[in-house]
């Protein structure tokens, strides 16, 4: 009893600790994983700097900020999945990039810097389009080259990327993401929030459930006029197309929403993600001097059985048939693209 007695406040420590650790693992397995970041609150000004590109309407209620890293595999897998929601809500959301180069990627602080400059010249989105596309070639050479491709002047370009104001940008970037503890790429912030998602669906629906709350009347179904009785379409489009004659719907359609014009350079898709409307007509054209190869990575069209192989100033076309993402890459040198069809 004596030893239990001098040693007592040994015993309740441990019980403490051991109740603690055995509380911290029941939350680890209760939430499926260690919690994310913890975020103070930020102000407007802190979210969006003066200097930050964004995209969508600056009158947005919802705010999603990115920390991300043009050397950073997820963060090139989730890219196409970000410009699905600008491309969904384009007054309703409104998204912000901040650089958080990770130290484990050499080139990745002279990307973002790169990208920055090449904002300068109202090139941002189109510029890290194309660092995402060859992440394995960021050095400062190809970074210049990727410029210059943009229509940018060498000399300014050079002279911007060495500039200390775009150069302090970034490290400005770095140092508010240090400050709310964000520790990888990609960390996505939503109105002030840290966005934990488990997988694609579950971060277009965390998105979607905030952007219904600030827009309560986009949870109402829209109306389909077939559903009323109106069935002229259809049997006009019937009455008007024999087999051996012009389908002057799908004219008329081609007139109205255009064809989608897509570039393959030895940079990449110019450009790399677009939005279309479903049954949309889209030409792919090999600007280089070589074959490519055009594959598609979600298996939705039987004209991709197989590569498609597209010879220099050569053309392919494709209708986008189904309201989804899809993507294409590249065979040979792995260059990505994407192309979100929503309803007309």
């Amino acid at each position: 009893m004596d030893f239990i007695r001098r040693n007592s406040p040994v015993f309740i420590i441990g019980f403490a600790t051991l109740a603690l650790f055995a509380g911290l693992i029941y939350l680890a397995q209760k939430n499926g994983g260690v919690a994310g970041p913890t975020l103070e609150k930020l102000t407007e000004e802190e979210m969006i700097a003066e200097y930050t590109f964004t995209k969508g309407s600056e009158n947005a209620k919802v705010i999603l900020v990115e920390f991300t890293d043009f050397q950073c595999p997820s963060c090139r897998q989730i890219y196409p999945y970000v410009n699905e929601i600008a491309a969904q809500y384009p007054n309703e959301v409104l998204i912000a990039y901040r650089h958080f180069p990770l130290p484990q990627h050499p080139d990745a602080r002279q990307a973002a810097i790169a990208a920055q400059a090449a904002g300068q010249f109202g090139k941002f989105w189109e510029y890290g389009e194309i660092l995402f596309n060859n992440q394995e070639e960021l050095d400062r050479e190809s970074l210049v080259k990727y410029a210059e491709d943009l229509g940018i002047d060498r000399v300014q370009f050079e002279q911007k990327i060495d500039d200390s104001v775009i150069q302090k940008q970034v490290s400005d970037d770095i140092a508010l993401g240090t400050r709310i503890n964000v520790s990888g790429t990609p960390t996505f912030i939503l109105n002030n929030s840290v966005l934990q998602y488990r997988s694609i669906e579950d971060f277009r629906t965390q998105i979607r459930d905030v952007v219904i709350r600030e827009y309560p009347e986009l949870a109402k179904p829209q109306e389909n006029p077939l559903q009323n009785g109106d069935d002229s379409t259809e049997s006009t489009t019937e009455s008007t197309t024999s087999v051996g004659s012009p389908d002057y719907s799908q004219i008329a359609f081609d007139q109205k929403y255009g064809i989608i014009e897509i570039e393959y350079t030895d940079t990449g898709f110019i450009p790399s993600n677009v939005k279309a409307v479903q049954n949309q007509l889209v030409r792919w054209t090999n600007k280089t001097d070589k074959d490519i190869e055009l594959e598609q990575l979600i298996k939705l069209y039987s004209d991709f059985e197989q590569p498609i192989i597209i010879a220099p100033n050569g053309t392919f076309e494709l209708r986008m048939t189904q309201e989804k993402l899809w993507n294409f890459k590249e065979k040979s040198k792995r260059h990505y693209g994407s192309i979100y069809v929503v309803q007309p």
